[in-house]
């Protein structure tokens, strides 16, 4: 992969990564109900990392075994989550339960299903070498067999415990990172108009009954539409969101310590629009501190194993 494409995910992972912050922000405040904002951005962010995450997933699975992979994602992705599920569960003690209770595991449910993720493609793979099938088919199966267990399982702790429903939702898009050399003709600037406006129609059915499709297309389409416009020449502040997306996962595990003592004190803006400049301001600044602070603790190895599955490079003799 060339680094011109490899700079370009960086970027839309950094723009996603600022709608995370901001989301949360307008989330933790109570600040979400009826704001535009909010549902723009949760409609965007998470399928562009899913989306990426596959995109690279490829890689992995090319490079190592079932078991290398496995041993791999268990330090990348486990290993965070676990450190931080200790982390926030010393901090209040009432986390030590809801992270096996709740679905979202107190914000880090990302983590979870995008290993799970990770053990599916590789478990794909292996399934369509073995019998030479194509990956694809193999895939619509497993796919099929999820949606079904989900629905035997309903809400019951299993499907909580392992993020079922969430593994399931952005399942198709992670798998369209991996396929995506089969999109490149569709990742075009000039389809962005048409993306945007099945996106924008979609956007209007999401307060009916029709909320879980219409959500459904709203995170294709958006991605879609985010694709093809960064694809091109238009990437304001190129260099400023490459490097929050080089540091997404830093960012994403401990900008959570920085926003919920700033939301304590900062003053609330009743005006919708000052509102969201407002917030993107903090969330700037969130996200910057967080990447000072977590280049910091990277210095130490063991830290930056724990507790962002980076470890420690080999020296060459």
């Amino acid at each position: 992969m060339e680094n011109k494409r490899i700079l370009t995910y960086d970027y839309l992972r950094g723009f996603a990564m600022l709608s995370i912050v901001i989301g949360h922000l307008l989330y933790y405040s109570g600040r979400a109900s009826g704001s535009l904002v909010f549902q723009i951005c949760d409609t965007i962010e998470i399928p562009v990392f899913m989306y990426i995450s596959g995109l690279l997933a490829h890689i992995s699975v090319d490079r190592y075994g079932f078991r290398k992979l496995i041993a791999t994602k268990v330090v990348r992705l486990l290993f965070p989550l676990f450190s931080f599920y200790v982390i926030w569960s010393l901090w209040d003690s009432s986390l030590w339960l809801g992270f096996w209770t709740k679905e979202f595991k107190n914000g880090y449910w990302f983590m979870l299903v995008l290993f799970e993720l990770m053990v599916t493609l590789s478990f794909v793979k292996q399934v369509s070498m073995r019998f030479n099938v194509k990956s694809v088919y193999v895939n619509t199966v497993v796919y099929a067999f999820v949606i079904l267990l989900c629905f035997l399982l309903k809400d019951g702790w299993i499907n909580t415990l392992f993020c079922l429903k969430l593994y399931l939702h952005y399942y198709p898009f992670f798998m369209m990172g991996y396929y995506s050399y089969r999109l490149d003709k569709f990742l075009l600037m000039k389809y962005a108009p048409f993306y945007l406006l099945v996106y924008v129609l979609a956007f209007l059915c999401m307060d009916g009954q029709w909320r879980g499709p219409a959500k459904l297309v709203c995170n294709l389409f958006s991605l879609l539409f985010l694709l093809s416009l960064f694809s091109s020449s238009f990437q304001p502040l190129k260099k400023v969101f490459a490097e929050v997306g080089i540091n997404s996962l830093q960012v994403y595990m401990i900008h959570f310590f920085l926003l919920f003592p700033l939301l304590k004190v900062l003053p609330v803006v009743e005006n919708r629009w000052l509102e969201f400049l407002y917030y993107t301001v903090v969330a700037t600044a969130i996200i910057f501190v967080t990447i000072a602070f977590s280049k910091l603790l990277m210095k130490n190895k063991w830290l930056a194993m724990l507790l962002f599955g980076v470890r420690p490079k080999k020296k060459i003799a």
